[in-house]
């Protein structure tokens, strides 16, 4: 994973830390005293650098072995890389973040939208209202027609519009 031998691991004390991510540094150091300082097994994810510069991400866990005058001999544990898993949950986060920014901006169109087709939607059932009124009588039975399907066809997108402007808030879209 790091490029080196594991001899090199072993017999170089300052491997761990030398090799540890400098943004990771200062926490992990932190977490792996308190719990060695104590007899707690030390579970940590974090970065180590290799050869060539490349982060990977580790899964640590370990603990401090101690002689019977309790004296640290030495850390046994294991890493496990699960690079490929952090960069799996940092791109869904990513995505997360994208969705919502998305969906938010689909609320505000839908709003938007809304807004600006409810009101000559209202100009149009009162225009054919009007239309009614002045022609009754006068309008045969296909245009009498017309005037109903135009103000029922108008109050139906009316009805569509304000239940999606209802979904969008509810946050459906979620």
């Amino acid at each position: 994973m790091l490029g080196v031998k594991a001899q090199d691991i072993l017999t170089d004390r300052r491997f761990w830390r030398d090799h540890l991510h400098p943004e990771d540094r200062a926490r992990v150091t932190g977490l792996m005293a308190r719990a060695h300082k104590g007899s707690e097994r030390f579970v940590a994810e974090y970065r180590l650098i290799d050869r060539g510069g490349r982060a990977h991400w580790v899964l640590d866990e370990s603990r401090l072995s101690r002689d019977e005058s309790d004296r640290p001999l030495f850390i046994q544990g294991t890493w496990m890389e699960i690079t490929r898993v952090k960069n799996t949950e940092q791109d869904a986060a990513k995505q997360g973040i994208e969705l919502a920014r998305s969906q938010a901006d689909l609320e505000q169109f839908i709003s938007v939208a809304s807004h600006e087709l409810i009101a000559p939607l209202r100009r149009i059932v009162n225009l054919g209202e009007m239309l009614a009124a002045q022609a009754a009588g006068r309008l045969d039975e296909k245009g009498s027609r017309l005037v109903t399907q135009m103000k029922e066809s108008a109050a139906c997108i009316q009805a569509l519009m304000s239940g999606l402007v209802k979904y969008s808030e509810q946050g459906h879209g979620r």
